[in-house]
This record gives structure tokens, sequence and C-alpha cells, in this order.
């Protein structure tokens, strides 16, 4: 898993790539990653 690419882009720095981006969402939507 990427939570912590995930953590990073919601602490304000930007994804490495579009594919982590989408898993971010993914983890939102999952709450595994919170905003």
């Amino acid at each position: 898993m990427e939570v912590e690419s995930c953590d990073l882009f919601v602490y304000g720095n930007k994804p490495k790539t579009e594919k982590t981006f989408v898993h971010c969402q993914a983890s939102w939507s999952s709450k595994l990653c919170k905003q």
C-alpha cells in the first residue's frame, strides 16, 4: 500500500505520479487516508 505517498499528498506535497493521486483518491474514499 502507498499510504505514505498518500499522507505526503494530504500534507500538501504533489503526488509523484497520477497513479499515486488516483490511489490517494481511492484511499480517501476508503477512509484509509484522511484529508
